[in-house]
């Protein structure tokens, strides 16, 4: 937000040049419009949505209206403070604001503003019983009181993260150059990013992931620290980034960045470091090599500005060259900007437009995430959009997503109004889906393609849909082997697969391998669980164990002779059976494992011969079985 005005005047003669870290320029420049949508309002520094088709309009003075998608005013407030509030000085009064993520069902809002004493307050109230466009004022519950020092640099923007805890942006605590030294203090909540847990502990909790969590040297609220005047940040609702634009001193504006899944901790310099250049390290500055310097910076200037205000990573439907860049602007001369991440530390910076000097204080996005731009001098809001034609093309989520059967996965595109879809999958067009989210129930390759009014068209990335896990035993069955044998069964494997074999239908302890030795008769199946949870069961091969001993079988018609036994090289078997009958006969050690098997087929006397050679095995005892309709005998046959 706009700052020491009288002095920053003298600096704008002093450089109209950008100097940009880690970024480069080149890109064709994408042509912005904003066109107005909604206002006038008294100063204001925020527009929210809460899921639904509502917007919500933060005013400086303590005031939040609410307008329609038309931009159409409420004219009463949905919430009104302004008796709490302070706007003496120019970086006062109801800074920020966010909806708990179950505001649907719990009514909360938090807020942060300067109160009465020029201190700053972060508080919730509650949604009206009554009447859902209407908060209930006497229901604030105070979380945190932080006393500053001058009236400037008190940040104040709020959001709520993936995980569920409130993140607040506080400023260094004012004058210039922080004469305090409070934004490498670790003991001050001033010049931070703090991060708390609103959903449990009186007024709150610390997230137990907090850097500082547990530590009695440095305050446990602190996320991230080195920042001068945050003046407006946000996540990607896609892909959970941190984006910053912290305000300079006197001749650096920057855009800082913190990736989706940081342990925190992070230091961005300040006062150590202006952007990337050393500011004053005097004292209790860390090494260079510790900090983590800003993605982009530019210098002041009359074309350049001199105040940084950030913006919104674009997620909307309507403007696909937009989609996935970072667009924020200059409080000061009104230029826009976009970055894009190109890696996993690229990132382009493209100027979009030169728009009138006339105050952009912030960003804001509704339901669609199309996002809107608030001017605080003339209190309108505007909507903006590019002039490219093509609409934003996308599938959400994974390029792979394994799913669960039974019920349908829905895959979910970029909704724009007015926009229309056609999905496909495998190339091949899909009668009827035409909604921007199709319910899929079988797997495959899937795209969609969007259309917009005047013709133009774009194709989305591609999303490979996998329905449960893939659940076989590789072998075949029924299995039948000796007392003592074993038979070794292989399961699918894949990725992140998990294993639970039984038998009869009962876990095997230890049993959670892709393979499985069974040496008992039963029922055995596997039990896989992929990587997203979905179990699926396998088939079922049955085990029995059916070896009888020759005493078993002497009043049985099928009989087996070995002849010589014991032997050492060839041994003539002779079965006696049913006439013209065939046999399947196999021959085993001890230990159960099979070492021949072959067919004999009886003559009309009912006999057959078969002969085999034992030369080649270990000496030891074997174990013969011949198996038919009848019946199965056994024989044993010692090798010498």
């Amino acid at each position: 937000m706009k700052r020491e005005i009288t002095h920053r005047c003298l600096l704008l003669l002093v450089s109209c040049i950008a100097i940009i870290f880690n970024c480069s320029i080149g890109k064709a420049q994408p042509v912005i419009t904003l066109n107005n949508f909604s206002g006038p309002y008294s100063s204001p520094l925020g527009i929210f949505n809460c899921g639904d088709n509502r917007l919500f309009v933060m005013e400086r003075s303590g005031y939040i209206y609410i307008c329609d998608l038309n931009g159409v005013k409420n004219t009463t407030p949905f919430l009104d403070i302004h008796a709490r509030v302070t706007q003496n000085a120019g970086e006062q009064g109801l800074l920020g604001m966010d909806f708990h993520p179950n505001y649907a069902t719990n009514g909360y809002i938090y807020v942060n503003y300067i109160n009465l004493s020029g201190n700053t307050i972060v508080s919730r109230f509650t949604r009206s019983a009554s009447n859902i466009n209407r908060m209930d004022e006497t229901t604030e519950f105070i979380l945190m009181t932080i006393t500053q020092p001058y009236s400037n640099h008190n940040g104040g923007c709020i959001h709520f993260g993936k995980d569920g805890y409130l993140y607040i942006a506080q400023g260094d605590g004012g004058s210039a150059g922080d004469p305090g030294g409070r934004a490498q203090n670790n003991l001050e909540r001033l010049g931070k990013f703090l991060r708390i847990d609103v959903n449990s502990g009186n007024p709150y909790s610390i997230p137990p992931s907090n850097p500082n969590y547990g530590s009695t040297s440095a305050l446990q609220e602190i996320w991230a620290k080195g920042v001068r005047n945050p003046w407006r940040w946000s996540f990607d609702s896609y892909t959970g980034d941190m984006w910053i634009g912290d305000v300079g001193q006197d001749i650096y504006e920057e855009i800082d960045y913190q990736p989706a899944g940081s342990i925190g901790g992070i230091n961005y310099g300040w006062r150590c470091y202006e952007g990337n250049h050393v500011y004053n390290t005097s004292s209790n500055c860390p090494a260079a090599s510790a900090l983590t310097f800003p993605v982009f910076e530019y210098t002041h200037g009359s074309l350049t500005g001199c105040s940084v205000t950030g913006g919104y990573v674009y997620r909307g439907g309507l403007n696909g060259e937009l989609f996935g860049k970072y667009i924020f602007a200059d409080y000061c001369s009104g230029k826009m900007r976009m970055i894009e991440k190109t890696g996993t530390s690229t990132f382009i910076e493209t100027d979009l437009s030169d728009q009138p000097n006339n105050e952009i204080s912030s960003f804001g996005e509704d339901v669609n995430e199309e996002l809107y731009v608030c001017y605080i001098s003339s209190g309108s809001i505007k909507k903006l959009s590019s002039a490219g034609c093509s609409p934003t093309a996308f599938i959400k989520g994974n390029s792979t997503i394994n799913t669960c059967g039974g019920t349908p996965y829905n895959l979910q595109a970029i909704y724009g109004a007015g926009l229309t879809y056609q999905w496909f999958k495998n190339n091949v067009l899909i009668s009827g889906a035409i909604s921007a989210n199709y319910p899929v129930t079988n797997g495959g390759n899937y795209t969609v393609v969007v259309n917009k009014t005047g013709g133009c068209t774009a194709t989305s990335n591609s999303v490979k849909v996998i329905f449960s896990p893939i659940s076989k035993i590789t072998a075949g069955g029924p299995i039948t082997f000796c007392a003592g044998g074993s038979v070794t069964f292989n399961a699918t494997i894949g990725t992140g697969f998990g294993y639970q074999w039984k038998r009869n239908n009962i876990a095997i302890g230890g049993a959670t391998g892709a393979n499985y030795t069974a040496t008992q008769p039963g029922n055995y199946k596997v039990q896989i669980t992929n990587a997203n949870g979905c179990i699926k069961n396998s088939n079922v091969i049955t085990v029995t164990i059916n070896c009888k001993l020759a005493e078993q079988w002497q009043n049985e018609q099928l009989n087996i002779d070995v002849i010589p036994n014991p032997a050492s090289d060839l041994v003539s078997i002779n079965v006696q059976g049913l006439p013209n009958h065939q046999y399947v006969a196999m021959m085993y050690d001890m230990v159960g494992k099979k070492i021949n098997e072959w067919k004999v087929i009886t003559n009309d006397e009912s006999v057959a011969s078969h002969t085999i050679d034992v030369s080649s095995l270990n000496k030891g005892i074997y174990n013969l079985i011949i198996i038919g309709e009848n019946g199965n005998e056994y024989k044993k046959l010692v090798v010498q």
